[in-house]
């Protein structure tokens, strides 16, 4: 297993602040295209999420932890491009996933109520059962401070990578821990080929490879050069990169 490090203290520590970076480079890839994507190198050490931001995650959190089940919601744009738009409500879906119609009808609801002609990225959520949540964190605080502590499925990762995969970001909020994934010019680079891998493909190969998910999520991210942020409920987002 390669060590993860976050970057070294002789690194240039940048910052994308919300309104001033973030936002902006999210609205220029929804105007521009993946033609917009910055390189792997360009992305910052840390990323500020908006208190909007913070409080969508955090109820998101909520009302996954009441019931157990998933949600699912996107990142849009109207069409002037010229704005975010983050829904109130989110996609109820199951234990373990939230079926596809059910993404496709609140796709469809975006755009028949709310004007939405483009979506920017997604944001799910991960149910954690109290108990093994307890536990699962505190050994990870007290043994793993720098790894992940949060996870995409590689079937979330094949959301992302998949050929008309038009996005700039996806989200998770796995119990209290935020990881988002960005794909990058990079990416484009290491396109899954449709016809060697649907979803089902993807997902078996890296589960029979790496069965650890924390280094699965790790190998995925390095080998299609996507910038991989984590950060705890309220707080920045902090690059994760392999070295």
């Amino acid at each position: 297993m390669e060590l993860l490090k976050r970057h070294s203290h002789r690194e240039r520590k940048t910052t994308w602040a919300y309104e001033a970076q973030l936002r902006n480079y999210l609205l220029l890839v929804a105007q521009k295209g993946l033609q917009a994507l910055e390189p792997l190198s360009a992305f910052p050490h840390n990323i500020e999420l908006s208190r909007d931001w913070h409080v969508f995650l955090d109820t998101m959190r909520s009302q996954t932890e009441g019931d157990g089940k998933e949600r699912w919601a996107l990142a849009g744009v109207k069409e002037d491009k010229t704005a975010l738009f983050l829904p109130k409500t989110f996609a109820l879906g199951e234990a373990r996933h939230v079926p596809s119609d059910v993404i496709k009808r609140s796709k469809q609801q975006a755009r028949d109520v709310y004007g939405i002609v483009g979506i920017v990225g997604d944001i799910h959520s991960h149910p954690r059962s109290p108990t093994t949540q307890e536990m699962l964190l505190e050994l990870l605080e007290r043994f793993n401070t720098q790894q992940l502590k949060a996870f995409f499925s590689p079937e979330d990762y094949f959301s992302i990578l998949k050929p008309r995969a038009n996005i700039a970001f996806m989200g998770v909020v796995d119990g209290p821990y935020n990881l988002f994934a960005f794909p990058t010019r990079d990416t484009q680079d290491t396109k899954i080929n449709p016809l060697l891998f649907d979803q089902y493909a993807f997902a078996g190969y890296w589960k029979r490879e790496i069965p650890d998910p924390e280094e699965m999520n790790l190998a995925i991210a390095k080998r299609h050069a996507i910038a991989l942020y984590q950060g705890r409920t309220g707080e920045n987002l902090t690059r994760i990169v392999t070295k």
